[in-house]
């Protein structure tokens, strides 16, 4: 049996689980043990790799802006959240590396490129 004082829970779902140490603040259901890329998700975008697996598969992989290198950078909205951690309900999509930069300029300098416009008005509020 479970000593219920030893659990926690979960920082995202509020699943209660026993920790294997002090640093870990999300039960496995969110993050797999060992899935580095899983924690660093949650921990800057509070979103689980499935839902990035998700994002992925419906992207069928490339950058929601150009559609043709594979996206790895999650973007989100900077005028919700304007640094990581998010609050994980503005994150737009996955982009390109490229993409993912030219966004940030593009925004700053208010030039937007008709494929990132495009990308931006499909999450105006």
């Amino acid at each position: 049996m479970t000593n219920p004082y030893l659990q926690n829970a979960c920082k995202h779902c509020g699943e209660l689980f026993t920790p294997r140490s002090n640093a870990h603040r999300y039960c496995e259901t969110c993050i797999a043990p060992g899935d580095l890329r899983g924690r660093q998700l949650m921990s800057y975008y509070k979103i689980t790799r499935a839902r990035y697996d998700e994002i992925f598969k419906n992207q069928e992989g490339l950058c929601a802006i150009c559609r043709v290198w594979e996206a790895r950078a999650v973007d989100h909205d900077h005028a919700c959240c304007p640094s990581v951690p998010t609050c994980g309900e503005c994150v737009r999509g996955l982009l390109c590396v490229g993409c993912n930069l030219n966004l940030a300029k593009a925004e700053e300098s208010g030039v937007m490129p008709p494929n990132a416009a495009l990308y931006l008005s499909m999450y105006a509020q």
